[in-house]
């Protein structure tokens, strides 16, 4: 719920997007243990993937291309469920 009157200006930092980050190798070891861990267990259903964010830098950026992974579903703050809503505006 946004309180200003006149909503939130494009481009306004509202808050910060926290939460453990991973390079792709590392991400993908995770989401393996995850799933054998939930088949051997019979553990359903798996966490949603909305609590995840990657966070990709293009291959025409001077620095090169780059991926992260960033897991909001444990250490997270406001900023992980900012871009819910139960009736979306897109």
């Amino acid at each position: 719920v946004v309180l200003q009157k006149n909503g939130i200006p494009a481009n306004s930092l509202v808050t910060y997007y926290r939460g453990e980050v991973y390079p792709p190798w590392r991400w993908g070891e995770k989401m393996d243990a995850i799933e054998m861990t939930q088949q051997k267990k019979k553990l359903r259903p798996n966490l949603p993937d909305f609590y995840n964010m990657a966070l990709e830098r293009p291959q025409s950026d001077p620095r090169g291309y780059g991926l992260l992974f960033v897991d909001a579903s444990r250490k997270a703050g406001h900023g992980s469920s900012l871009s819910h809503s139960c009736e979306p505006t897109c």
